[in-house]
């Protein structure tokens, strides 16, 4: 997997699914009481640490620095874990977040 830092990434300033992932959480917290049957419990905001921690994860999992995760890098950073994940799980785990329906997160 690719270990390079955010800020060698071609496409450093594009939204990535790491800063999708904290925009959304912390959209969610804002929207709380939009829906009843779906209400989650607001999240406190991300540390900086958190953040760093969670842009270094996701550039070790996006291994092709697309900015994207897509269902063979789920499949390849759950395997290095010694997670046995099919292919056709990795594509369902990516519906249940893919906002643009686009095939990645």
């Amino acid at each position: 997997m690719n270990g390079a830092l955010l800020a060698s990434n071609p496409n450093k300033g594009k939204q990535n699914g790491a800063d999708k992932a904290a925009a959304k959480g912390a959209s969610a917290a804002k929207g709380a009481g939009a829906s009843k049957a779906n209400a989650k419990p607001p999240q406190a905001p991300l540390t900086v640490e958190e953040t760093a921690q969670l842009r270094a994860a996701f550039t070790a999992f996006d291994t092709d620095g697309s900015g994207e995760i897509d269902a063979e890098e789920i499949v390849e950073a759950l395997t290095a874990v010694k997670v046995k994940v099919t292919p056709e799980q990795a594509a369902l785990l990516i519906a249940d977040v893919d906002e643009d329906g686009n095939g990645e997160s």
